[in-house]
């Protein structure tokens, strides 16, 4: 994407960070940015700014620190390349957590998983920081080892958790144009 950080390409004449950060302030009493460089990020009120605990661990060490700070028992975790995040969905996902003796809550389909549309418990923020320093930085081993409930995705639903890696990517999951 020519360098440039995801979370602040437009779309719809507004950052992708800013469409998300305004549906999380709605949905959670607490948001938390992982970020290796939070100078940009610094304008966004009433979030939490937190670097990784351990850098260099790429989406296991951003869970990892975003668990480590927070104050809940339980967080939401996307990434900040999924312009379609759904508020609906975000809430089933969280639901599906509440009281159901889980530690983590993460959608699968057809396609495999998305581990970073997903709720982890802080509890599991240990295992996390045990895994990376081993080395090992597939989220995967951390759900593998916990326990887990699988969320069937299918449909639209699909849509809400796509990320883009490619300005290709982005154009296809715009609306008017189908993946």
């Amino acid at each position: 994407m020519g360098g440039r950080s995801k979370a602040f390409i437009e779309i719809g004449g507004k950052p992708i960070i800013e469409k998300t950060l305004a549906l999380f302030r709605g949905l959670f009493g607490e948001v938390v940015v992982v970020t290796n460089t939070p100078a940009p990020y610094r304008r966004f009120e009433g979030v939490k700014l937190v670097s990784d605990v351990i850098p260099g661990c790429g989406p296991a060490g951003g869970i990892h620190a975003a668990l480590d700070a927070i104050g809940a028992p339980m967080g939401f975790v996307a990434a900040c390349d999924m312009p379609m995040l759904d508020e609906r969905l975000i809430r089933r996902v969280c639901g599906l957590a509440r009281g159901a003796g889980v530690e983590c809550v993460v959608p699968r389909s057809a396609a495999g998983i998305e581990p970073l549309h997903a709720v982890y418990a802080k509890s599991l923020a240990p295992r996390f920081e045990t895994m990376l320093r081993a080395g090992t930085r597939k989220v995967l081993d951390v759900i593998d080892a916990s326990r887990c409930a699988w969320f069937e995705l299918s449909g639209s639903d699909l849509r809400a958790i796509s990320n883009f890696n490619t300005p290709e990517d982005l154009a296809a999951l715009l609306p008017g144009n189908s993946r």
